[in-house]
């Protein structure tokens, strides 16, 4: 009579948030020569994106990769998980 509830899966969050799983990079402030790449991991324990930032190295971008906005960053810094759990 009623539908068992459907597992959830890394696909479906990360078609709820495109950012998860996505490299970014971010241009030193004190070096314009400089950048650093910033991963947006999923921790599944503490039910939030989690940015994983590398060392600044010499040298530009690759191609094709996003500049971070400083909004994003600072809005994943204060987002709290609202409900217990995605999964």
């Amino acid at each position: 009579m009623y539908a068992q509830p459907k597992e959830r899966t890394l696909q479906d969050l990360k078609n709820w948030n495109p950012n998860v799983q996505k490299t970014f990079y971010e241009i030193n402030p004190k070096n314009k020569d400089e950048y650093r790449t910033i991963y947006m991991k999923w921790n599944p324990f503490a039910n939030k994106i989690q940015p994983m930032y590398s060392n600044f190295v010499a040298g530009t971008p690759p191609e094709g990769m996003e500049e971070i906005n400083p909004r994003l960053l600072s809005s994943i810094a204060l987002m709290q998980p609202t409900k217990p759990e995605f999964f």
